[in-house]
C-alpha cells in the first residue's frame, strides 16, 4: 500500500495471433490455426476469470467500505477523507469490452471454417490460390486489430474475410458441378477422352468425391459398350430381333446409366416377346390341326396369360374345346360300335354312357344305350341258365328259359357268342324233355317223396321216369330222423338209395 490506499495492478491478456499467418509465398502455417484460437480463448478466459473472481470484489469491496485512518479520528468538524482512486477499466466498461472480444471470436470463428474447408477440403490452393490468400491477409489484419482491443475493426476484416471465403466456396461448387455435368455428357456421347479431362477438373476441387469415381468406372466400359451397340443395330438390320435385345441386355448388364438404352431396349422387348407370342399361336394351331388337344390348349392357355382378351388365342382355345368335344364323343362312339361288335354288352353301355354325359342329347347314344342295356340282360339271363340246367325239372322254370330262348332266336344277326348261347340253351332244353328212368331203392319203412312230383309212398325198390334235372328226394319215419337230399337227374344214372336209420 502507499499514501494510506491499496494498490491496484492492470491484469492485460497475452497477445496471440487468432487466425492463420501466411508469409508473402502464402506458405501454411506449421501449426493449425483451430489450435491457435483454442490457446488464445483458454489463456483470455482465464484472464478474465481471474480478474473477476479475484480482483473485482475486492474493489467493490474498498468502494463501499470507508478507508481506514492511520491517525486518530478527527473532529466532527473536519472533512471526510477523499474516496480511494481505482486504477484500471471500471468492471461495466470491462465486461463491454469482453462482449466485443466475443463477437470478434465467433466472427473468427466462422472464418476458420471457411477456410478449413476450402484448404483441406477444396483443395484452394490449386484453383483459386489468390483470392485465397487475399482472403487470409483480411484476416491477419483482423488479428493484429484485435490484439490491439479494436475489436469492431478486427471483426469487419473478419467478416470480409468470411465474404470472400463464401464467394470461393460458391465458385468451387460450381466448378464440381459443372465439371461433373460436363462429363457425364462427354459419357451419353460415348466420348471417353473429353469425360476424363472433365472428372480432372472435378477432382481438383473434390478428388474424393464417390462421383468421380463412378464416372470413370463408365469411361473404362465404353469401348466395350460402344461394340456392343455397333452389334445391336447390324442384328436390326438383318432382322435378329432376339440378338438385338441380347446385346442391349449385355448393356445394361454393363452399365444400367447408358443414355438412349432404354427406348431401344423396351421395343426390342416388346418385338420378341410378339414374336414368342405369334410362335406360341402357331404352336397351339399345330397341334390342334394334329388332334393333339392336350397341346394345343397348353399353348393357347400360354397366350392367353400373355394377353387375356386376344381374339385369336380365344379362338384357339374354344376349337379346342369344340374339337376335343367332338374327338371324345367319336372315341366313345366308335369304343361303344366295338363293344357291340364283339357282343361286350356291359362295356357297350358303359361307352354309349360317356358319350351322353359329354352331351345327353345325343341320339345315336341313347339308341345304343338302349339297345346295349337289353343285349346285356339277355346275355346276362342266357348265362344264368346255361350255369343252372338243373333248375330245368321245374316245369315253371323250363316254361321260363323256354321263353327266353324263343325271344333270343329271334334276334337278327346274333353273333357268335349269342348263337353258341342259344345253341348249348337249345340243346339242355331238349335235354331236360327227355324223361330218364331213375332207380330208388328204400327199407320198405321210410315214406318216399320228392319234390315236383310228390309222395311215392313206402317201397323196396321203384322205378320213376323223371326228366333231367334237379330234385329233391325227402324220406320220413316214425321215431327216425328224416332224410333230404339232392337228386340230379341225369340219363344213365346209378340207382339211388333212400333211408331213414338215424333214431329220434
Amino acid at each position: 500500500m502507499s499514501n494510506g490506499q491499496d494498490e491496484f495492478v492492470t491484469i492485460r491478456p497475452r497477445r496471440v495471433a487468432l487466425s492463420h499467418q501466411t508469409g508473402a509465398q502464402g506458405a501454411r502455417s506449421r501449426f493449425s490455426l483451430g489450435m491457435v484460437l483454442v490457446a488464445a480463448a483458454v489463456v483470455l478466459l482465464t484472464a478474465i476469470a481471474v480478474w473477476v473472481f479475484m480482483y473485482l470484489p475486492a474493489r467493490v469491496e474498498l468502494a463501499e467500505k470507508p478507508v481506514r485512518a492511520t491517525q486518530p479520528a478527527a473532529a466532527p468538524a473536519e472533512a471526510a477523507a477523499p474516496p480511494p482512486v481505482v486504477v484500471g477499466k471500471a468492471p461495466y466498461e470491462a465486461l463491454q469490452i469482453d462482449r466485443e472480444r466475443k463477437r470478434a471470436q465467433d466472427t473468427l470463428a466462422k472464418f476458420v471454417k471457411l477456410q478449413i474447408k476450402l484448404d483441406e477440403e477444396m483443395n484452394v490452393r490449386d484453383w483459386g490460390a489468390e483470392p485465397f490468400d487475399a482472403a487470409q491477409q483480411l484476416a491477419n489484419d483482423g488479428d493484429a486489430l484485435f490484439t490491439q482491443q479494436k475489436f469492431d475493426e478486427a471483426m469487419a476484416n473478419y467478416e470480409t474475410g468470411i465474404t470472400a471465403l463464401e464467394a470461393l466456396k460458391t465458385q468451387g461448387d460450381a466448378r464440381f458441378s459443372d465439371a461433373l455435368a460436363e462429363a457425364l455428357q462427354a459419357i451419353d456421347r460415348r466420348d471417353a477422352a473429353a469425360a476424363e479431362a472433365a472428372y480432372a477438373v472435378a477432382a481438383t476441387v473434390y478428388p474424393n468425391d464417390p462421383r468421380i469415381a463412378d464416372g470413370r468406372s463408365r469411361i473404362q466400359l465404353l469401348p466395350q459398350i460402344i461394340e456392343l451397340l455397333a452389334d445391336a443395330d447390324r442384328a436390326t438390320e438383318r432382322g435378329d430381333m432376339r440378338t438385338v435385345l441380347a446385346k442391349y441386355r449385355a448393356i445394361q448388364a454393363l452399365d444400367p446409366k447408358t443414355q438412349g438404352l432404354q427406348s431401344p431396349l423396351s421395343e426390342a422387348q416388346s418385338r420378341v416377346a410378339n414374336l414368342d407370342y405369334q410362335g406360341t399361336l402357331s404352336a397351339g394351331y399345330v397341334a390342334l390341326d394334329a388332334g393333339d388337344y392336350a397341346a394345343a390348349k397348353r399353348a393357347f392357355e400360354v397366350a392367353l396369360h400373355q394377353r387375356p382378351n386376344d381374339g385369336a388365342a380365344q379362338d384357339g382355345m374354344s376349337q379346342v374345346e369344340q374339337r376335343s368335344t367332338l374327338s371324345n364323343i367319336e372315341q366313345y362312339h366308335q369304343k361303344a360300335i366295338g363293344d357291340e361288335a364283339n357282343e361286350h354288352w356291359t362295356d357297350a353301355v358303359a361307352s354309349y354312357q360317356k358319350v351322353l354325359s359329354v352331351d345327353g342329347s345325343i341320339k345315336f347314344a341313347m339308341d345304343g344305350k338302349a339297345r346295349a342295356t337289353a343285349r346285356a340282360d339277355l346275355d346276362r339271363k342266357l348265362n344264368a341258365a346255361l350255369a343252372d340246367p338243373g333248375a330245368l325239372s321245374s316245369d315253371s322254370t323250363y316254361g321260363d328259359v323256354t321263353a327266353l330262348y324263343q325271344s333270343a332266336s329271334k334276334i337278327a344277326d346274333p353273333g357268335p357268342r349269342l348263337s353258341d348261347q342259344l345253341k348249348r340253351l337249345e340243346q339242355a332244353l331238349v335235354l331236360a324233355k327227355t324223361p330218364v328212368a331213375v332207380t330208388l331203392t328204400s327199407d320198405s319203412a321210410t315214406e318216399v317223396t320228392i319234390s315236383q312230383i310228390g309222395a311215392l309212398g313206402k317201397f323196396a325198390r321203384k322205378e320213376v321216369q323223371l326228366r333231367p334235372g334237379r330234385y329233391l328226394l325227402m324220406g320220413s319215419r316214425d321215431g327216425k330222423r328224416d332224410v333230404r337230399r339232392e337228386l340230379m337227374v341225369v340219363p344213365q344214372m346209378p340207382p339211388v338209395e333212400i333211408v331213414c336209420q338215424e333214431s329220434i
